[in-house]
């Protein structure tokens, strides 16, 4: 919660919740993608994005866009002002990930490097099989092969 606090107050002043600056980074990552390719991306439901994407629409970070390959699918895109603030945001993580690292000699540095790969590779392990418990369970509920959401 720090790191986020950290980051969102050298962004700036935006009316952006800190939340849906997950939304402005992945689209500057990714591309544009639909809403469904975003809630996939960011872990969280279908409504959550609809009702982000529909606020930065409306802030001007984003906007809709048919999809070329899918004209029933629509694709969020970010605007220029999403861009320019997708670019803050990196660079703050920059300057807050130094801050975070100031005083670690180089083998601290891989020590720390290493036991996050670990942490990582646990969590995802976990969403992993997690993921795959909620398939089963919806399957048996439905009969069809649901799609984790959270």
């Amino acid at each position: 919660m720090l790191l986020f606090r950290c980051r969102f107050r050298m962004v700036g002043k935006e009316q952006i919740h800190p939340g849906q600056m997950g939304i402005v980074i992945t689209l500057a990552q990714q591309g544009g993608c639909n809403q469904r390719a975003l809630a996939k991306a960011l872990r969280c439901s279908a409504a959550t994005i609809a009702v982000s994407v529909k606020r930065l629409e409306k802030s001007g970070y984003v906007k809709k866009a048919a999809d070329p390959d899918d004209l029933r699918s629509t694709r969020i895109l970010l605007t220029e002002r999403g861009e320019e603030l997708a670019e803050r945001s990196l660079r703050c993580a920059e300057q807050v990930a130094a801050m975070q690292l100031q005083g670690f000699a180089p083998e601290e540095l891989a020590q720390l490097l290493s036991f996050q790969h670990r942490i990582r590779k646990n969590m995802e392990d976990y969403l992993k099989k997690n993921s795959e418990e909620r398939d089963d369970l919806s399957e048996k509920a439905t009969g069809e092969k649901g799609e984790c959401t959270s």
